[in-house]
């Protein structure tokens, strides 16, 4: 029973982590999109940092620019929690016991965190370091 039970927690992990891998990827592809979508902006704004993710665009910029790029902006703002939200009730999904779905939130978290950054970095060469801003 125990071997049994063992079994289906390192599943739950599994799918948890194949999960935030699938996200962290997702995400990183998204940024790059937007890094595009936006260079002509950057680039009108701050010629000397279009490669780099910041000094960052405001909300002015992007009215500026035209070309509906202002709704760039809250769909922006409400990207960011979606994969909060996907790993919040996956963890709640593959709970069996009082406890697991935080643990398996933490899990998800730490795994998209750091997996997003690991393909930002393989697609773009960004960031530079750990030490690098926002990391």
């Amino acid at each position: 029973m125990a071997k049994t039970r063992r079994a289906s927690l390192v599943g739950r992990v599994a799918g948890m982590v194949v999960l935030a891998t699938a996200l962290g990827y997702a995400e990183a592809c998204v940024v790059v999109y937007l890094r595009e979508a936006l260079a002509p902006v950057r680039r009108r704004h701050y010629p000397q940092a279009v490669r780099e993710p910041l000094p960052l665009l405001t909300s002015r910029h992007l009215r500026e620019a035209g070309d509906n790029t202002a709704v760039l902006l809250p769909a922006e703002v409400l990207r960011e929690p979606a994969p909060l939200l996907v790993l919040a009730v996956a963890a709640l999904g593959l709970r069996r016991r009082r406890g697991e779905g935080a643990g398996l939130f933490v899990l998800g978290f730490a795994a998209w965190d750091l997996l997003y950054y690991a393909f930002l970095k393989l697609l773009t060469g960004w960031p530079g370091s750990l030490r690098t801003w926002d990391v």
